[in-house]
Order: structure tokens, then sequence, then C-alpha cells
């Protein structure tokens, strides 16, 4: 790997060089890092330590990504965000020869290079919700992703975020109040477009009226979106109980039991029984309890302030 790196670095840190209108002397001087050094990176010789790396990019006020790919930031193609992407809870796509990039971008600017094109990548299409669901979007700056990259992709923003919404109701998925009202927000503010949009894998239907509530006309329905967050839960709980030490046979075990108490407890009612539940206990949605529900959850989570904490203690 070392063989293949050295070249590429090194003709950045010469372009880079000269473009500051340094000499090899004077960015040894400056850097620190000897100049027969800086000869034998620019020649392809050698492959900078980190150190003398960060030393170089610091004199020649440029990012790391440029010394690595000669650009400031990182490629938009599936290998240039698929690590970003496992951050955001998509473990299980596997990208070969991904770009390891110099830092991570925002949230809403992944989703929204994820989300462009004729043809979304499937797998990560059918995971928009459950990504959604793990952290609270900037609304107006997804916004303007969507408009920069692909106007196409506000619509396919406000879908997912109803997928994401009905699969929280269904008991498939869990939003914390914050992340449930940016998705609602999303919902309210982009209007529903006049042309259907199939992205690249249209079906005859019939559609569910959350497709056809975005004009969306994508072969898939909410079941194949609600398995894909089942397979990705799964994900997540399989590492958190390898870590603990247990064999593959004891981890598969202990997610199947997991797996078999959380399908029951979301199979066993029908939402018309959950709605009489939750009218028989006084809980009517926006109403006054439901509210203080809201901020008691904040208040566990330690998201609310001092003034609104008091509040909540006094309604308790």
């Amino acid at each position: 790997m070392t063989g293949d790196l050295a070249p590429i670095i090194g003709a950045n840190i010469k372009a880079a060089r000269s473009s500051a209108r340094f000499s090899q002397a004077a960015l040894a001087r400056r850097s620190g890092v000897s100049r027969t050094q800086i000869v034998k990176m620019e020649a392809g010789q050698t492959v900078p330590p980190l150190d003398e790396a960060m030393r170089i990019a610091d004199v020649l006020r440029v990012p790391i990504q440029q010394l690595l790919t000669g650009k400031d930031s990182p490629p938009s193609d599936l290998k240039g965000i698929a690590h970003e992407l496992y951050q955001l809870g998509i473990h299980d796509l596997v990208v070969s020869d991904a770009v390891v990039p110099g830092a991570f971008r925002r949230a809403e600017q992944i989703i929204a290079i994820a989300l462009r094109g004729d043809r979304p990548e499937v797998r990560i299409l059918e995971a928009m919700p459950y990504v959604l669901s793990r952290q609270r979007i900037h609304v107006k700056l997804a916004l303007a992703f969507a408009e920069l990259y692909d106007p196409r992709i506000r619509t396919r923003l406000a879908w997912l975020s109803d997928v994401a919404l009905a699969l929280s109701r269904l008991g498939s998925l869990s939003l914390t109040p914050e992340i449930e009202s940016s998705l609602e927000r999303i919902t309210r503010v982009v209007k529903k477009p006049k042309n259907p949009d199939g992205l690249g894998n249209p079906g005859e239907g019939p559609h569910s009226p959350v497709w056809k509530r975005w004009n969306v006309s994508y072969s898939g329905d909410m079941a194949s979106f609600k398995d894909r967050v089942k397979k990705l839960s799964a994900d997540v709980r399989i590492t958190a109980i390898r870590l603990t030490g247990a064999s593959r046979e004891e981890t598969l075990d202990r997610v199947g039991k997991l797996q078999n108490e959380i399908d029951e407890v979301t199979t066993s009612h029908t939402r018309e029984e959950f709605d009489d539940l939750k009218r028989r206990i006084g809980i009517v949605e926006g109403g006054n309890k439901a509210a203080t529900a809201k901020r008691l959850a904040a208040k566990a989570a330690g998201k609310l302030p001092e003034k609104d904490t008091k509040q909540t203690d006094a309604e308790e």
C-alpha cells in the first residue's frame, strides 16, 4: 500500500507547495522537515509520517485531505461516503476500495449525497429511516443541501421522514421527541411534487398512503423498510453483545431472544388497541399529558434547561 500511496501523496505535496510558491528549501525551513525528506516525498520514494504531513499541511495552509487526494474534500461517490454512512448507522454496507476521508462531513450533506441521482442505492435508501432515527436533522441545512445536489432530494427526504414516523407509530423505530419534531417539520415544510418519483425502481402499486402523499412510486413497501430497520437494529445488538466476549452461537441466541421479545410486544396489539389504551389513560395527541410525557423524556435525557425542568417538576 505504501508503494501505491507514495507517488500520489508526493505529487500532491509538490502541487500544494508550488501553488503556495514555496521552494523545497523554504518548506523545509518553515516546517522543520528536512529538505532531503521533502525531495524523497515529492519523488514518490517515501510516505511522510503523520507528524511531518501535519507540519507540511500547516505551513502550506491546506487540509490533510489535499495531501492525500489532491482535493480539499472527500469524493462524493459511494466509495467516498461509505465510511461516513457507516458512522450514520449503515453498518452492513460493504464497499470495496472505500476512500478514507480526511474529515467527516455533516450528516445532512451525506444524506443528500446518498439520495441524489436517478437511481439511489436501494440498500442505502431503505436504511434512511433508521439513519434519520439516530440523529436530529437540521431542517434548513438538510433542505439547502438538497437544493445543491438534486431538487428531488427534498421530496425524498420528506417521504423518508414520513416513513420513519410511520415505523415509529408501528413500534419498529424509537424516536426521541427532538428527532420526531425535526422529522415532522420536514414533512410540513416540503410540498408534494407534481411529477411522480420512482427513484429508478418504480412499482405499479397499489402504494401505501405515505407513498401517495409524496407522489412516490418506488416499488418497495413499508414492510421492506421495516425489515431493513430490523436488520440494522439487530446488527447493533450483535456488536454490543460481542463486546462482552460472547461466542457467535451465544450472540445469535441472545439476539434471537431479544428480537422475539420485541416482535411479541409490537405485534400483540393492533393500532386501534393502542389508541384505545391511550384514550383510557387520558393521553391525547397534542394534549397536556402527551406534552408532559415528552418533557419528562427530555428531562430524563438531560436536555431540558433549568427553567423547563422546574415547570415539569411542578406538573408532576
